[in-house]
């Protein structure tokens, strides 16, 4: 029996296959996923998991072909009905792969600043419902619908901004106040049945890297949104969605544990606060240490972060591990202005 690491590290091999790389369009990058799953019986190694999903991979393959058809004739209702009648399952929960999020564990949230400014703790939440204008395009986004997007660290915080002036970003750390399920995209760790190949399917069609971030529509981003959706209007008991970030797989080798490049994002859930816009329950489910920024630890603190330079996976001699590491230990009182704020009264995390 393979190990879930081989079977995770064999099928993630899909992203840096050459047609997968090649894909200009949400068709082609399908054909690129199906034919690197037939060519998988030419790994020896991998010979019981190919002979025990082969008979679903012409299937599984047909329901993203009708999808990716219904959305491209602009029949997107039709494409997400395909999606929930293979995904939805008969307690209205969806098929895929799940994970609890356990109370306490520290999340970070990040946004990029023109000059050297501290943001109030309220704006490193989610857009505001009165200015959903401006939410952009994202891999996990629908128009107009704020979610609340998190990082597993600081650094792939940063690598999402596609590594902004790092002097001028401000950082949270955001931590749960009760265990949050959520269903995930990642990469299946067993390839046994055909729940195993839908997976790696949607693994593949949510994770391929954007060509260019100015480009007003992102094929990449079809599955994602649509599976977004899907969770929205489901019955299922998972807050959001957790994924890797397509940075993991086109990073420039400083770090290899994929853990560091887990994001998550939870979708506006129930009422908003009139008095700031906000979910009132995502707000009641973390707790948000005071506003942090990079300049700020410059100025103040008595021994500065600085950079050297590392072997891989030394991420905690980093910047981000550093920072981390004084979010974890320090315990933040509320800024004088933010006492007023619903979001601050959340209070200060250790």
């Amino acid at each position: 029996m393979l190990s879930e690491k081989y079977i995770r590290k064999t099928l993630e091999e899909v992203i840096t296959s050459k047609d997968y790389i090649k894909a200009k369009d949400i068709t082609s990058l399908r054909v690129a996923v199906f034919d690197f799953l037939k060519r998988l019986e030419t790994n020896k190694i991998f010979k019981y998991e190919y002979e025990s999903t082969l008979k679903y991979y012409k299937s599984v393959d047909k329901i993203f072909e009708e999808i990716i058809l219904k959305y491209n004739s602009g029949d997107v209702l039709s494409a997400l009905e395909i999606l929930k009648r293979n995904l939805i399952d008969k307690d209205g929960k969806i098929k895929l792969n799940r994970c609890v999020l356990k109370k306490d564990t520290p999340l970070y949230r990040m946004r990029s600043q023109k000059g050297y400014n501290l943001y109030e703790r309220k704006e490193l939440f989610h857009i505001p419902i009165d200015m959903a204008q401006n939410i952009p395009s994202a891999r996990y986004s629908l128009n107009g619908f704020p979610c609340l997007y998190l990082g597993a660290s600081l650094y792939v915080c940063w690598e999402e901004t596609r590594r902004t002036n790092i002097d001028k970003v401000n950082y949270v750390k955001m931590i749960p106040t009760r265990d949050i399920a959520f269903v995930t995209t990642l990469c299946p760790e067993k390839f046994e049945d055909g729940d195993d190949v839908i997976q790696f399917f949607i693994f593949a069609l949510c994770t391929k890297m954007g060509d260019n971030d100015n480009d007003k529509f992102q094929f990449q981003y079809v599955i994602p949104e649509l599976l977004l959706s899907l969770l929205i209007h489901s019955n299922d008991e998972a807050w959001g969605i957790k994924y890797v970030s397509a940075r993991y797989f086109g990073n420039d080798g400083q770090f290899s544990l994929e853990s560091l490049f887990y994001n998550y994002v939870i979708p506006k859930r129930g009422e908003i606060d009139s008095s700031d816009y906000l979910c009132s329950e995502l707000k009641t489910a973390f707790k948000v240490s005071d506003v942090k920024a990079f300049y700020v630890s410059r100025i103040y603190e008595n021994q500065v972060p600085h950079l050297r330079r590392t072997r891989p996976n030394e991420y905690e001699n980093t910047h981000f591990g550093l920072l981390e590491k004084e979010l974890k230990a320090k315990r933040y009182l509320p800024r004088e202005k933010d006492k007023d704020s619903d979001v601050s009264k959340a209070d200060s995390v250790t």
